[in-house]
């Protein structure tokens, strides 16, 4: 994996906390969206105030993939790491290259922090 940039606005701690839920939030809908949503080569989960995004101009994005990327990313967080970033992952098994970018939504987006609900942008 080879992080592009990477930025952070906030404390690590409440980086950390934000972010942990947030992964969280992003592996349980994973679940939900495995079963009801075929794999695209586009996905960007909105969650929270953030959003994560997977593109692949070569073939689909899996949803293991969006599942053991998150997992990942839980556990980095769970060791300090947080902030905005974008991505390129090597996805072994397939040999192809995910594009991934966790962002902030804009001030245009509507959004509501206590939000549950997770949205699905398919590509």
């Amino acid at each position: 994996m080879k992080f592009l940039r990477i930025d952070s606005g906030l404390p690590i701690a409440i980086a950390s906390a934000l972010l942990e839920d947030f992964y969280q939030r992003v592996l349980d809908v994973v679940q939900i969206f495995a079963t009801t949503t075929p794999p695209l080569k586009g996905i960007s989960l909105f969650v929270l105030d953030l959003y994560l995004d997977f593109t692949c101009d070569s073939t689909i994005v899996s949803w293991d993939f969006v599942k053991a990327f998150a997992t990942a990313m839980l556990a980095a967080t769970k060791r300090g790491f947080t902030g905005k970033f974008q991505a390129i992952v090597f996805h072994g098994p397939t040999e192809t290259v995910v594009n991934v970018a966790l962002r902030v939504m804009g001030s245009a987006e509507p959004s509501d922090s206590t939000q549950t609900n997770t949205r699905l942008r398919k590509r």
